[in-house]
């Protein structure tokens, strides 16, 4: 079968065969789609008369023929519940013919036979992970000696591996275009439902407003409708949250980044809630540098992210101080909000980030909000390859910390 091992040495023939299977590894990445094409190159190696390979397909309960090279095997599909591929499945490696010939006693025999028969194969190798079935690979060679096929059988069992990972791959990449489909759905519902909720919002604002300026209005009137005006801002700043969550999604993918000095913008966020602080007795720090210091962001939606940390250090600290740091780490710029708040419990911290979630979700919480404040600025740090994350302990204040490039990215 190999005329050439005769012209060289044992050594020679494994470390040509293992330099050949490595170069293909090399050729065909597992990350690709075609991987499985790369059966043609393998079944070279070791010229074998033919080579297929069956996928598993969990909704019929079918090992399904997908690729082959040589003669086409004379099944297309194998059941799961044939009896020799529930010996494959106890076996977990690969299976030679020779273990069913005449001089073994195997109960298994006469199946085993009918199997390699009909996938013209005299090797088997069973493709599972964490005992989930992904496949058969089936291959026909004619060995000279033990060590050949033993070397045959260690590089089938390499070659399985490497279609166990592609085929996982396969999988994720499928599970990740559905999770974006559904991602899509969603997105396209609350952009449409948060559209129609702005129309009649915007009615009540400007109805109930105009309704205030009349003086001939009684005051238990008037009280009624500054509730209902200030309900419809509290519901207009949900929808307008909503929206701003869906726009950052859809603009995930386009970097329109900007040279832009940080500090300057930290100090215009600073002065929104300096009146706010002062009324409270609240001192505010922030950077009072005039030096530059640049980084390559949007700059509406750092702002954004300014803008939500620094309400909610207002809104939950009743005493004390907010003070806002910076320090360069590598090429990144750390930025913290800290304030001596009411802080947030340790096994509600990992949760603060997710869209709708907060900490005291009662009925009859003291803070108002929806939840959404902290979920865009993980999404907005996120998207410009940084990080977000808090430290906190409850009744000693919250320090919140993100990270963004200080260079292009």
């Amino acid at each position: 079968m190999f005329p050439f091992v005769k012209k060289s040495t044992q050594k020679d023939f494994f470390i040509a065969k293992l330099q050949a299977f490595q170069k293909l590894i090399e050729n065909h990445p597992v990350q690709t789609e075609n991987f499985i094409d790369s059966l043609t190159h393998f079944s070279k190696i070791f010229q074998a008369e033919s080579a297929s390979l069956f996928l598993y397909e969990s909704k019929t309960g079918l090992f399904v023929l997908k690729k082959w090279t040589g003669t086409k095997p004379s099944r297309f599909s194998i059941s799961v519940e044939y009896e020799f591929v529930d010996y494959l499945r106890v076996k977990g490696t690969a299976v030679h013919r020779d273990e069913f010939s005449q001089k073994t006693a195997n109960e298994m025999r006469q199946p085993a036979l009918y199997y390699y028969q009909q996938t013209l194969s005299n090797l088997v190798v069973p493709l599972i992970s964490e005992g989930e079935w992904l496949g058969l690979l089936n291959i026909k060679v004619d060995l000279d000696t033990n060590d050949h096929q033993w070397l045959f059988e260690s590089l089938c069992a390499l070659y399985g591996d490497s279609l166990k990972k592609w085929m996982l791959y396969q999988r994720v990449n499928e599970q990740n275009k559905k999770l974006n489909e559904l991602s899509h759905v969603k997105n396209q519902l609350l952009s449409n439902v948060t559209h129609e909720l702005q129309t009649p919002l915007n009615g009540i604002l400007g109805v109930s407003s105009a309704l205030m300026e009349d003086p001939q209005l009684a005051p238990t009137y008037q009280d009624s409708l500054k509730l209902i005006y200030q309900s419809g801002k509290d519901l207009s700043k949900t929808v307008g949250n909503i929206l701003e969550l869906v726009q950052i999604e859809a603009k995930k993918d386009h970097k329109n980044r900007e040279k832009i000095n940080i500090i300057d913008l930290i100090q215009e966020v600073g002065l929104l809630y300096a009146d706010a602080c002062q009324k409270n007795g609240i001192k505010l720090i922030v950077p009072q540098s005039k030096q530059t210091l640049f980084v390559y962001a949007q700059p509406d939606q750092i702002r954004t992210v300014l803008m939500n940390l620094m309400s909610n250090a207002v809104k939950f600290t009743e005493e004390g101080q907010i003070k806002v740091d910076i320090k360069t780490s590598g090429e990144m710029l750390q930025i913290s909000v800290s304030d001596t708040g009411v802080g947030i419990d340790d096994d509600k911290m990992h949760l603060i980030f997710e869209e709708f979630y907060q900490g005291d979700g009662s009925h009859t919480r003291t803070y108002g909000g929806t939840g959404l404040g902290l979920a865009i600025v993980k999404k907005i740090v996120s998207l410009h390859g940084g990080r977000v994350w808090v430290d906190s302990e409850r009744s000693s204040g919250s320090t919140f910390a993100f990270t963004i490039p200080l260079y292009p990215v």
